[in-house]
């Protein structure tokens, strides 16, 4: 009986070590999963704030930054047009070598680049519109501020400038000038696309 008993003993041992392992099995299976998943992207949600959204909406100018990241062939072509205006200060070349400077990331650069051009053309507000964008993106909203200030001295009724404007205040938490700047966006042109998203802002903050 006494080795009947131990016997038993013995099995019931060899059953919670086999849940044991089991458990361990399962809990390192979940690790891996979670890991795949991960890696794969399915748990990464984009974060919808105001200032990521508003970030793409202030490079919505004329001309299209999508800030997907570098592309080789925009690498290739500011390689290019760097080459082409190293001793030259063609503007059409400027103008596109800065704004690719922008959509790549490059907001120093760019930032450089659109300076070499408003010292030719310095009343091209939509080029110191970019140029504020850059600062933004760079994080110095007080000169990009500035910067987008000295647009609208230029040209008034600048729109973007104007939604830009209220972009960067709602940024340095001044929600209400914020506001101020997007209801004039809204009550110059309440139907153009600028307006929709100007109005869109307002309604939710």
């Amino acid at each position: 009986m006494t080795k009947i008993k131990k016997q038993i003993n013995k099995s019931e041992s060899n059953k919670e070590i086999s849940n044991v392992k089991i458990v361990y099995f399962i809990v390192i299976l979940a690790i891996i999963g979670m890991f795949i998943l991960i890696v794969s992207g399915t748990f990464e949600s984009p974060s919808v704030s105001v200032s990521q959204s508003q970030s793409n909406t202030l490079n919505q100018n004329e001309h299209n930054h999508s800030n997907d990241g570098v592309d080789l062939n925009q690498l290739n072509r500011i390689k290019e047009l760097e080459s082409l205006t190293t001793n030259s200060n063609n503007l059409e070349y400027l103008e596109e070598l800065g704004h690719l400077y922008n959509d790549s990331g490059f907001y120093e650069k760019a930032i450089s680049t659109y300076k070499k051009y408003l010292t030719i053309r310095p009343n091209n507000s939509d080029i110191i519109v970019d140029m504020g964008v850059c600062y933004f993106n760079l994080k110095q909203y007080d000169q990009a501020k500035s910067v987008i200030a000295g647009a609208l001295k230029l040209n008034p009724n600048h729109q973007i400038a104007k939604f830009n404007m209220g972009i960067i205040n709602y940024s340095m938490d001044n929600i209400e000038e914020a506001k101020s700047w997007w209801q004039e966006v809204v009550n110059n042109n309440p139907n153009s696309e600028i307006g929709k998203k100007a109005k869109s802002l307002l309604e939710s903050n």
